[in-house]
Order: structure tokens, then C-alpha cells, then sequence
């Protein structure tokens, strides 16, 4: 059963990293500020919640996911509200090639491309790690 379940897992976690570095792999981008104008609270369908903000950036309108700016997920709108009211200045990455929410991403010590790169191979390495384990508990 654990082998079952690290190999999908394992891929998709490695393919959505992969896929990340290679948006920002060869991307310009500023260390700029996001000024938040409003955040968004929504209910998905299949569960969860998409948490993110509209705001401005050098002075042009953009979005913004806030999950990885905050440290829990908000249980309501008014929660968010409060952890992230109008005004609230965050530092980002800006990417004036990319579009839609891609653009904007929360500054962090390592920028997101090298930060997806360690993560796809965290998730080849892991994940091959752990197949060979299961294997090898099922041969022993």
C-alpha cells in the first residue's frame, strides 16, 4: 500500500515543482512591494479555500496568492481581513514577463526558481529513497 501511494504522490509533487522552476527559471524579476487593496477568502469545491489579494505594484493592479505569506489559513473572510488588512505592504518578487498571479511572489531568502529546483529534486530523492524502501521491506 505504500508503495501504491508514493509513487503518484511522489510525481506529483515532483512535476509541480518542476514546472515551477521552469516558469521562473529565466525570468527577470524586481524586489519590489505589493500594497494590498483587498484579500480574497474563497471556498474551493472540492474543499480548502483559495487565499489570495488584489493590490498594486509599482503603481499597476496585480494579484497575489497569500498562502505562502501567511502562516495558517484563515477560517473566514474577517480573519483574513485582520491578518491582512488594506494597506498591508509585502515585500515580492515581481515578474513583469509572466502573467496572472505568477507575477507576484512572497520574498523569501531564496528566489523561486532555485527554491522549486531543490524541491523537484527533494521529491526525486525522497521519493526514490522511499520506493527502495517499501521495496525492499517487501522482499525481506
Amino acid at each position: 500500500m505504500v508503495l501504491l501511494s508514493i509513487l503518484p504522490f511522489g510525481f506529483v509533487i515532483f512535476m509541480n515543482s518542476w514546472s515551477r522552476w521552469h516558469r521562473y527559471e529565466d525570468a527577470s524579476y524586481h524586489h519590489r512591494d505589493f500594497q494590498v487593496t483587498r484579500a480574497y477568502d474563497q471556498a474551493r469545491r472540492k474543499g480548502g479555500a483559495e487565499v489570495y489579494a488584489s493590490g498594486t505594484v509599482d503603481g499597476d493592479r496585480e494579484w497575489m496568492n497569500l498562502r505562502p505569506y501567511l502562516q495558517h489559513g484563515p477560517t473566514s473572510q474577517a480573519e483574513l481581513d485582520s491578518l491582512v488588512p488594506v494597506g498591508t505592504s509585502i515585500s515580492v518578487y515581481f515578474f513583469p514577463s509572466l502573467k496572472g498571479r505568477s507575477r507576484v511572489q512572497v520574498f523569501s531568502d531564496v528566489p523561486p526558481a532555485e527554491a522549486s529546483r531543490r524541491e523537484a529534486m527533494d521529491a526525486r530523492n525522497y521519493g526514490l529513497g522511499g520506493l527502495a524502501l517499501s521495496a525492499g521491506s517487501f522482499s525481506g
